[in-house]
């Protein structure tokens, strides 16, 4: 669960301040626990680059592995039709290999997935988008590394006249597993 704030200091470059970051963990041997992860409470400066998001703290250190893919919700078009047409009641899929830039803070290869999109409504040059679906990947390192995302409810507030996503919320899981064999 993370709450997070954003200012724009530039056409490339904004300021994320993490108001909360928790991870709740529970496993078999394991009991349920849940605590503030190196996010919480941290300001970061995201800037766009050719590569996606270069992200660091106030310090210009990198910022942690949870931290990575701060400010990429800024790319949140890439839920839109393909056409970036949006009218009220439409429905389109989104394939998961155009969304792990946005989804995903592990570089993900060979993804799979989607998710069911549906405009609810389009008022005063708003769109009120939602989402759900699943996405499913290997890590950078391969088989090793599988990642696990399940949306169960999503949803965007997206601004088509100044063609940026206003708020971005998403309920569900995500499940990393690393094979040490």
């Amino acid at each position: 669960q993370e709450t997070f704030s954003q200012e724009r200091v530039d056409a490339k470059t904004v300021r994320i301040t993490c108001a909360s970051s928790r991870l709740q963990r529970s496993g078999t041997d394991t009991p349920l626990e849940e605590k503030p992860t190196a996010l919480s409470g941290r300001t970061y400066v995201a800037t766009r680059t050719e590569a996606g998001w270069n992200v660091r703290d106030e310090q210009g250190q990198s910022a942690p592995a949870d931290g990575q893919n701060l400010g990429a919700w800024n790319d949140a078009a890439k839920l839109l039709p393909a056409d970036g047409k949006v009218t009220a009641g439409a429905r389109w899929t989104v394939e998961a290999r155009d969304l792990v830039p946005l989804i995903s803070p592990a570089a993900l290869r060979e993804a799979t997935g989607k998710l069911e999109c549906t405009c609810e409504s389009l008022a005063g040059g708003r769109a009120q988008i939602a989402f759900s679906g699943s996405l499913k990947g290997k890590g950078p390192d391969g088989a090793a590394m599988t990642v696990s995302l399940e949306i169960a409810s999503g949803r965007m507030v997206y601004d088509a006249g100044r063609q940026k996503p206003l708020s971005l919320t998403m309920a569900g899981s995500f499940e990393s597993a690393y094979d040490q064999r």
